[in-house]
């Protein structure tokens, strides 16, 4: 668990669900998408998928 993670959950218990659900959520989009760039993930398993405007970028084109 990062320290992100885990700041995430002792919100939640502090100020409830709708505090951590946002928080993980981008947590889980910001780290895909760096293991997208790096080649450590596929495309289609990237978490939220894509829009068709983040194919714009040069890094996505294959």
């Amino acid at each position: 668990m990062s320290t992100f993670e885990a700041v995430s959950q002792a919100l939640g218990v502090l100020e409830g669900v709708a505090v951590t659900e946002p928080l993980l959520d981008f947590y889980r989009r910001a780290t895909d998408r760096m293991l997208l760039v790096s080649g450590r993930l596929k495309l289609g398993d990237v978490y939220g998928g894509f829009y068709d405007r983040d194919f714009e970028s040069p890094i996505l084109k294959s």
